[in-house]
């Protein structure tokens, strides 16, 4: 494996990144009766209406709900989603923190009002969990749920990859399919293989996997392709391969999610193993 582990004691030159590559993008808000806001557009606190009740919701680097007082028959939805390059935090009416990685959505009531809380995520987040032994709070991802009361511990649940990983840092968790389930200790990982419905679980590194949250990107001995994948999804790129071999060529990596995008490529073309041209919105491997 090529190892390259950048702390962020680099030159202070500032590289450029190159045109289109890494353009931020909207957070949007969809309501329950269709309406689609854009977050961002808000200053401070906002009163967004929801089936004629006001709803206060504190905007900026991250969005909080704020329903106390709100009296609701019945629980309604909104989805917050997250495109390529961004990042958001959303504070859910049970003062559950959520941390949507890029490219993800999360879709959740605006007051839990039933006796079990449940989101539905795509994509990647973080859950910090407010524990409420009466209300077990689920994630459903797919065909799977993650069951807890209060807990920290990340999923990822992306539609294009056939596994879906629930990674715990504290409590404990239990994953569960078709009624089956296979409760997790902090320091574990459960592999969920979409195709087969098969379950594994393993003792891992968590830093590796929700280093993310923290404002890193970090990979152990991943290959080009998959560490591509991922780049990609932040600083908003494709791939096209001119070198198939390229794909399997394994790396360490460990960057700032902020780091100039061109700078990272040229970390690893450093290593001789790889050489990358860029055109508009593709970065080509050599």
């Amino acid at each position: 494996a090529v190892g390259i582990w950048f702390y962020g004691h680099h030159s202070d030159e500032v590289v450029p990144k190159p045109e289109n590559v890494g353009k931020r993008h909207q957070v949007s808000l969809t309501l329950n009766d269709g309406r689609v806001l854009q977050v961002q557009q808000w200053n401070n606190d906002s009163v967004i209406q929801e089936s004629g009740t006001g709803i206060l919701v504190s905007a900026g680097q991250q969005m909080i709900y704020h329903a106390e007082n709100v009296q609701l028959e019945e629980e309604i939805f909104n989805t917050l989603s997250v495109p390529r390059s961004t990042e958001y935090q959303v504070q859910l009416s049970d003062g559950t923190r959520v941390w949507l990685n890029a490219e993800s959505e999360l879709e959740y009531p605006v007051k839990f009002t039933s006796g079990e809380r449940h989101v539905r995520l795509k994509g990647e987040a973080y859950f910090d969990v407010k524990r409420d032994t009466s209300k077990p709070f689920i994630v459903e991802a797919n065909s799977l749920d993650v069951r807890v009361l209060g807990t920290e511990f990340g999923v990822r649940a992306y539609q294009d990859e056939t596994c879906i990983r629930t990674t715990l840092k504290k409590g404990k968790v239990s994953v569960e399919n078709k009624g089956s389930g296979i409760v997790l200790t902090p320091g574990m990982q459960a592999s969920f293989d979409k195709e087969t419905s098969k379950m594994d679980v393993q003792e891992v590194n968590v830093n590796l996997f929700l280093a993310w949250k923290d404002g890193r990107l970090v990979f152990d001995n991943c290959s080009l392709e998959n560490i591509l994948k991922d780049l990609g999804k932040w600083y908003d790129f494709d791939v096209r391969y001119e070198r198939e071999d390229a794909r399997l060529i394994p790396f360490s990596l460990n960057i700032k999610k902020h780091d100039a995008f061109a700078e990272v490529l040229h970390l690893l073309e450093d290593t001789g193993c790889v050489e990358f041209d860029i055109e508009d919105n593709i970065v080509i491997v050599k």
